[in-house]
């Protein structure tokens, strides 16, 4: 485990997280998973979108399937909609489109999806709109 974590803010998990993704550090997602497990022994309400959003694309671009940080996100999403500007809704597009979630992932998968194509019927998303119609990888 990573020592100290505990004492991080929620954008210092966030910025790790995304530090290790963009290093592609696969062989480390023994930090990856630390930062996620003390995300999830948070109360998540408080976060910054941007700090929920990009943990979870973060470990997700890492291969680790984090079934309580996408449940938690999810929630988020739906709850707090509008906080989530077009620029977290899209980069939450590549953690709909990612395979390997667990069978019990699906409904929180499938709540992020509805809650996203919800934001694009109230509000201008051109960057999360272009997402959800890019052609796979």
């Amino acid at each position: 485990t990573m020592q100290g974590v505990s004492d991080y803010s929620p954008q210092s998990l966030a910025n790790v997280a995304w530090a290790c993704a963009k290093l592609r550090l696969e062989d480390r997602t023994d930090v990856l998973q630390a930062l996620v497990d003390e995300a999830t022994k948070r109360d998540l309400h408080s976060w910054k979108p941007q700090s929920l959003v990009t943990l979870l694309w973060a470990a997700v671009d890492l291969g680790l399937r984090p079934g309580r940080l996408l449940e938690a996100v999810s929630s988020q999403a739906q709850t707090r909609g509008h906080a989530f500007n077009d620029m977290d809704l899209a980069q939450l597009v590549p953690v709909l489109t990612s395979g390997g979630w667990e069978t019990n992932d699906r409904a929180n998968l499938q709540l992020l999806h509805a809650t996203i194509e919800a934001q694009i019927k109230r509000r201008p998303l051109p960057r999360t709109n272009a997402m959800l119609n890019m052609p796979p990888r």
